[in-house]
């Protein structure tokens, strides 16, 4: 199974939504290893948080 997210909170925001998008993706993707977690950004530069 695949499940795709919008990164654009957790790449782009250091606090508020941007914590907690990063506290999500991270905790489902340890919580469940045989899952693959997509998360999709608008430009490269926007993976620098992730």
């Amino acid at each position: 199974m695949t499940i795709a997210f919008d990164g654009k909170k957790a790449a782009r925001n250091r606090a508020g939504l941007g914590n907690y998008s990063r506290f999500v993706i991270t905790t489902l993707a340890r919580r469940f290893p045989d899952v693959r977690f997509d998360v999709y950004v608008s430009r490269r530069a926007d993976t620098e948080l992730l």
